[in-house]
């Protein structure tokens, strides 16, 4: 035996069995007690995750009512439930610390779009109706029920813009003809889908239209792809449209 254990022997007796079993029911019997005497210990908290647009002050205030429940009062489903309600949250998960901590992860919803006047298209396809609407490079006008649809159209048709353009406003309406508006540089170009397939509109667009037009491009205000077999244009200075046939 070491010096060091030596003198961890003499200054540590050795704790009998039977005595430790003792002190661990004495001290589960006073939690016990104290709990059936109705003792509850405040409760403190700590939020994880992006919040994003979730406002902490928010989430503080939904959850400060339960924080004087105690470790085993909080209705933790029900604290869920109530922070699922606020604004911009997409998930959230509420887990007890003994003894008196409480740890709150949320899950903000990320914005796709500002729809309307006073709703937002998330990242998962949904609509939410914040308290105010982000500041947005894309905004989408149509009826609530097309936000799915739309969602997946987006889809397509982000990532297959050509090089340089952008998308600035989305419109579909309540039969589900859709139309863009794109920027290339400064110049705004209205983009009519109707209720075709975007795939099939955009290969029009890259195969067929934009070649023809490319000598052009500046001086177009719009491009009709409701055509079966070609494509119309309206020029920004004369206003008239003019049909190219394939």
């Amino acid at each position: 035996m070491s010096s060091a254990q030596a003198i961890m022997s003499k200054s540590l007796p050795s704790l009998d069995w039977g005595v430790g079993v003792g002190v661990a029911v004495l001290v589960a019997g006073l939690i016990g007690v104290g709990l059936a005497g109705g003792a509850k210990v405040p409760m403190s908290m700590d939020i994880y995750g992006e919040l994003g647009p979730v406002d902490p002050l928010d989430v503080r205030e939904a959850v400060a009512p339960y924080l004087g429940e105690g470790f085993f009062g909080i209705d933790v489903e029900h604290l869920e439930q109530r922070l699922s309600d606020l604004a911009w949250v997409r998930d959230v998960q509420v887990q007890r610390l003994w003894p008196d901590r409480l740890a709150v992860r949320i899950e903000a919803h990320q914005a796709v779009a500002a729809w309307g006047e006073d709703a937002v298209l998330t990242a998962d396809g949904h609509l939410i109706w914040p308290d105010e609407q982000p500041t947005a490079v894309l905004h989408v006008q149509g009826p609530p029920e097309q936000a799915e649809a739309v969602f997946a159209d987006l889809a397509v048709v982000v990532p297959a813009l050509p090089l340089g353009w952008g998308l600035r406003g989305w419109d579909v309406s309540a039969t589900g003809d859709r139309k863009a508006e794109v920027t290339v540089g400064e110049q705004v170009i209205v983009l009519e889908f109707g209720r075709e397939p975007v795939e099939e509109k955009f290969r029009l667009l890259a195969d067929v239209v934009l070649p023809v037009l490319k000598p052009r491009l500046l001086d177009v205000a719009a491009i009709d792809l409701r055509y079966r077999n070609g494509f119309a244009v309206r020029w920004t200075a004369s206003g008239q449209a003019e049909e190219f046939k394939q």
